[in-house]
């Protein structure tokens, strides 16, 4: 079923947090409905993850990712966004290019400053590996 305001019956941060595989399925349609809504909502990002990171995509497949990034964090609330900054964004902030340059791209600017702040946040932290500017990693499943 194509995703339109109509026809989205999770529009609510919290309901909207527990039905990320709907929004995922309904918003990225090459996955093909391959989200499950009964493993909940990190298995789902894991699942975008592996997608969005899978060599053999294309842009347009990919652009798919980041206008559900997008959606979901103007719609979701803060288990939302920590999700997103968990499962997506910190897989980012080491791998740096291409996805980074797709990421400035596309990311709506609210979502791009998120990314931003919470990049310096895990360069200052440590935690996670941070690229520097122009610098890769190859990624690691």
């Amino acid at each position: 079923m194509p995703f339109t305001a109509n026809n989205d019956p999770f529009t609510n941060g919290n309901a909207y947090f527990e039905n990320l595989a709907w929004h995922a399925n309904a918003l990225i349609p090459a996955l093909g409905g391959e989200c499950d809504e009964e493993m909940g909502p990190y298995y789902t990002l894991g699942q975008v993850r592996r997608f969005f990171f899978n060599p053999s995509r294309t842009l347009e497949e990919r652009v798919q990712v980041l206008a559900f990034i997008n959606h979901s964090l103007e719609i979701g609330r803060e288990n939302t966004e920590e999700a997103i900054i968990l499962e997506l964004f910190t897989e980012v902030y080491g791998l740096n290019e291409p996805f980074t340059s797709l990421f400035r791209e596309h990311l709506s600017p609210p979502a791009w400053a998120l990314f931003l702040a919470h990049r310096e946040l895990e360069r200052q932290r440590g935690f996670y590996k941070v690229a520097n500017e122009g610098e890769s990693y190859p990624y690691e499943e």
